[in-house]
């Protein structure tokens, strides 16, 4: 055929100028160290490779480092790490040592697996010590060479891959680093992993996203003429300008098609080229066709039933005719295109793709280094059960090892999906159906899937009872309630069940399992309010921990390992149930830090960060909120160590650290906390860290996101308790910010009601009360202001009955320290200043004591009382009101500054504008203009540390004097203690750091 047509990557680069001037300048970033990452999105057969490939020739021609990973269509066999271990493998053929270093990364490379292999037996994998490998590798090579790292079809990425990819690119700092990814937009549809993600990578400050447009019009006369060695007529230029609409690949194959008169439908149009080929080379091609995309000449040589000489013939005609692309480099071969590969292995008759699928499974059973999960998929696509469910497990086996539970977790439950179609399961697979399916648990708990993990503790339970076997069938439910624990409105089941496990071995000698069992227990009572059993139950737990470990003669360290977290588990549950009680804050904190450190030595990752949780949330509720924030963001990063961020107390750590970042006035910190740039998790995962983020999208008035996640959100409010919370206070308020008190109140309302579903007096009805009332004052603010008597009243009503539902929940509720904290009685002091402002007479007094109230940290709500409070001041007219109305407006705008929260911003300068108080509100007030020199120069003493009566020696006045002082700073500062006071003033901006 002496006409064919030029195909591939050797035609001529058309009409992609200003793409490849973006990609250009990308790379010339990365050479000056200023890393990059681009997203080449586009539709199949647009020129996504084609104008990739240009770019890392060129990289190439200027001593850049390349690293090619692809993402396969694997279906379920969940390769993890897939582009990554060709990444690898590639910089351990460039740099041998860079790699052999590391444990975690030979793993990624088939036939180089460090020789430590075997499933341990802490399962709470070091995800992040793998992805600090490489991010530490591909630092060193970039620190003498720019590298570019490109990742082809990243719609196929297996979830851990997209994990580590997204780790590198939310860490790109000084790096000479370019990462380019292929995306293909026409599979990305609605419930696409890659969605989600892609939305929030673009996001990043160094990411950006490059979407690949079909030809036009015009371009494709000049495409179509470069790629065939002969004249195309007017009417053949237009039939495949018109039929491949803009698309390279299908423009090449038309052109094809229409110089060798193949038929011109579509689907016999990516097949023509394959039927051109001699009878060996189509039989080649339709064997490497179940293969995937890209195989290696070794397998397929090895599967083929043609000799050596015939199977290069046979390839060297496919590549002859632009089927098939060589990579030298890996010594394998790829389908030209992604769509030509699919269109041949669709055309596959049913019989045939089983047996050519059974022939590769056949041959990576010998073959070293091959990937368990592979052959379990070619084990299922061929029939093969015995085999898939072995390949099944042993794939969960390396998933476990390279720290991805989520590929675990498909391979376990694969597994237990073809337990019963086997003849003798155990004996195949080298496990058992129970120990499947705790496995399971584990992985769906430790991919942030409760609810799959509840399923499969149940399931196990009933196998257990089924077998007879009590002891295990009492562990299973200790895991079971475990999970339960961690579902809001499911603490009453999960007393339940370890109730009903305690009575099955409550007369059994002391161990492990016993002491684990009482443990659990014991938190479970603690869960469901009991807390005086709680206590109980935690000491005895504790004391059989102990029996059992002087029965042991110590040579297990496993059964050691277990008996330490059991004891550290009791420990915690003690302290918050009786300890709190009797105890100051300190000394609780300092027992449960204790008991973190015995989990530690235990190896109890669960128990060890449980112990960091409960650290940071007696802290929190003490209002120590910089305290707190020690121990929440110690557990979150070790967490991030074991791999566990999304599941358990890893992901509690994680929300509650963005909440109480956000309460402290670190919102950029708190953005972070809640952020899941580059993260692939559940969709429970998804729903508690952004209900968390809405908390600064709302105060910063992001209301484009807002009104979204909002929106979303409420529709999956009952699935958890917290979220209900968040999304009904930012959900008021957001209504109320776009001016619809109306739909802020009824919001409100409804979250309320929602509430009561859940638990009868939730504490977080008080605060969900007064933002309520809040909205009723506006609705009748309004009212008053058109003269509808009417509506007022209602309004008023109304808010008067949420003011009583708030103050009875307050009497009557219940919380986790047993004593109201300082948050609760803030909002309690903001629900009767906002009564106030309902009834048509907002009340300074009120507004003061709340302003105070909220003086233990949280500076926004604070600065969100000092704004009505200077309302209310406002009102009485007098010129001292208007002084302390100034002074209120100026700290409420630095703390709206400091914050970036826009709402409260403009809401000051409105008030100020309205109230036409001089000078800016915005701006920080001068120390003259708030307190009196005197009064400064004893709070800059007070703020070094002495006391009054040194103050007063300092400043030759007497300590009454120095008190008198002070009680005025308090006042105008609207704080309650000299330590409050000094931190207002730093806040301020009065006093100097």
């Amino acid at each position: 055929m002496a006409d064919m047509a030029r195909l591939g990557t050797g035609i001529p680069l058309v009409a992609r100028r200003a793409e490849m001037r973006i990609l250009n300048t990308a790379l010339e970033r990365a050479r000056s160290k200023r890393p990059g990452a681009l997203l080449l999105s586009g539709d199949a057969g647009v020129g996504k490779s084609r104008v990739l490939s240009e770019l890392l020739d060129k990289a190439r021609e200027d001593g850049d480092l390349v690293f090619v990973g692809r993402c396969l269509d694997t279906g379920e066999s969940a390769l993890p790490y897939l582009p990554f271990a060709e990444i690898s493998d590639q910089i351990f053929e460039y740099d041998p040592e860079l790699v052999t270093g590391s444990d975690a990364l030979l793993r990624l490379i088939p036939g180089r697996e460090p020789g430590d292999g075997g499933r341990g037996g802490e399962r709470d994998l070091g995800q992040l010590r793998l992805f600090d490998a490489l991010r530490s590798v591909i630092d060193r090579l970039a620190a003498d060479k720019t590298v570019v790292l490109a990742f082809e079809d990243l719609h196929w990425a297996d979830r851990s891959s997209r994990e580590l990819l997204s780790f590198l690119l939310a860490r790109l700092t000084q790096q000479r680093l370019l990462i380019i990814a292929t995306v293909r937009s026409d599979d990305l549809h609605r419930r696409h992993p890659l969605r989600p993600l892609l939305a929030e990578l673009v996001r990043l400050p160094h990411v950006d996203r490059l979407h690949l447009e079909p030809f036009a019009a015009t371009d494709i006369d000049v495409f179509v003429r470069s790629l065939s060695t002969v004249d195309v007529s007017e009417t053949v230029m237009r039939a495949i300008a018109e039929r491949s609409e803009g698309n390279a690949f299908l423009a090449e194959e038309l052109v094809s098609a229409a110089t060798a008169d193949v038929p011109r439908e579509l689907a016999e149009v990516l097949l023509a080229r394959v039927e051109r080929l001699s009878a060996p080379a189509q039989k080649a091609i339709r064997l490497a066709s179940v293969m995937g995309r890209d195989f290696k000449h070794r397998r397929l040589s090895a599967v083929a039933d043609l000799t050596p000489d015939e199977l290069d013939l046979a390839l060297r005609e496919a590549v002859a005719h632009n089927v098939l692309t060589i990579d030298e480099a890996t010594e394998s071969y790829s389908f030209r295109h992604a769509l030509l590969h699919e269109a041949v292995y669709h055309d596959l008759l049913p019989g045939e793709r089983s047996r050519l699928h059974g022939r590769v499974a056949e041959a990576m059973k010998t073959e070293p280094g091959a990937r368990a999960a592979e052959l379990a998929r070619h084990s299922m696509e061929s029939h093969d059960l015995p085999t898939a469910l072995a390949a099944s497990v042993a794939a969960a086996e390396q998933a476990e090892e390279m720290g991805a539970p989520a590929e675990v977790l498909i391979h376990t439950e694969r597994a237990l999906q073809l337990w019963s179609a086997v003849a003798e399961p155990e004996k195949v697979s080298g496990s058992d159906e129970l120990e499947l399916m705790v496995w399971s648990a584990w992985a769906a708990g430790a991919s942030g899937e409760p609810d799959r993990a509840v399923a499969h503790s149940r399931a196990a339970i009933d196998l257990a009872d089924r077998l007879g076997d009590v002891v295990h069938a009492a562990e299973k439910r200790r895991r079971l309630a475990e999970f339960q624990l961690g579902l809001d409105g499911q603490q009453g089941q999960a007393l339940a069940v370890v109730r009903e496990a305690w009575d099955s071995i409550a007369d059994t000698a002391p161990s492990a399992g016993k002491a684990r069992l009482h443990a659990t227990m014991a938190r479970a009572y603690r869960a469901n309010r009991y807390r005086d059993k709680a206590a109980e139950l935690a000491a005895a737990a504790i004391e059989t921990a102990q029996a059992a470990a002087a029965l042991s003669d110590g040579t297990d360290d496993k059964e050691r390992c277990r008996l330490l977290a059991a004891e550290a588990d009791a420990r915690v549950t003690r302290v918050m149930a009786a300890d709190r009680d009797t105890h100051d804050v300190d000394t609780v904190v300092e027992r449960i830090n204790e008991a973190a450190e015995l989990a530690r030595r235990a190896g109890s990752s669960e128990m060890e960060l449980r112990a960091h949780y409960m650290c940071g949330l007696v802290l929190l509720e003490a209002g120590r909120l910089t305290d707190a924030l020690v121990p929440i963001d110690r557990g979150v990063e070790r967490a991030a160590e074991l791999g566990v961020t999304w599941g358990g107390h890893g992901l509690e750590l994680r929300v509650v650290q963005g909440i109480t970042r956000y309460m402290a006035g670190d919102w950029d910190g708190a953005e972070v906390a809640t952020e899941l740039v580059g993260e692939s998790v559940s969709g429970m995962v998804v729903t508690r860290v952004t209900a968390a983020g809405l908390l600064v999208s709302v105060g910063r008035g992001r209301f484009d996101i807002a009104d979204r996640r909002v929106a979303h959100l409420r529709e999956r409010w009952h699935l958890d308790l917290q979220v209900l919370t968040l999304v009904g206070l930012t959900g008021t308020e957001l209504a109320g910010h776009h001016g619809d008190p109306d739909r802020a109140a009824a919001f409100a309302e409804c979250a309320i009601e929602q509430l009561g579903q859940f638990q009868e007096n939730h504490f977080a009805t008080v605060s969900l009360a007064a933002v309520g009332i809040a909205a009723y004052a506006d609705v009748a603010e309004e009212a008053r202001s058109a003269k509808d008597t009417a509506a007022a009243s209602a309004a008023v009503a109304a808010g008067e009955r949420l003011a009583a539902v708030g103050h009875r929940v307050f009497d009557a509720g219940q919380v986790n320290s047993g004593t109201v904290g300082p948050e609760g009685i803030a909002w309690l002091r903001q629900i009767d200043a906002e009564t106030a402002r309902l009834r048509g007479a907002s009340d300074p007094a009120l507004w003061r004591e709340a302003v105070a109230a909220f003086g233990y940290g949280e500076i926004y709500r604070q600065a969100i009382g000092r704004w009505r409070l200077a309302e209310a001041l406002l009102a009485g007219g007098n010129r001292a009101d208007r002084e302390e109305a100034a002074t209120q407006l100026a700290l409420a705008a630095k703390t709206a500054d400091k914050l970036d929260a826009a709402p409260l911003r403009k809401a000051v300068a409105a008030l100020t504008r309205r109230a036409r108080l001089r000078g800016e509100a915005s701006a920080a007030a001068p120390a003259n203009g708030l307190l009196t020199d005197r009064e400064l120069a004893v709070l800059k003493l007070v703020a070094v540390g002495h006391t009054n009566k040194q103050v007063g020696a300092e400043l030759f006045i007497s300590d009454k004097t120095v008190s008198v002082h002070l009680s005025r700073v308090m006042a105008k500062l609207g704080v309650t203690s000299r330590t409050e006071a000094v931190s207002a003033a730093y806040t301020a901006g009065l006093l100097d750091s």
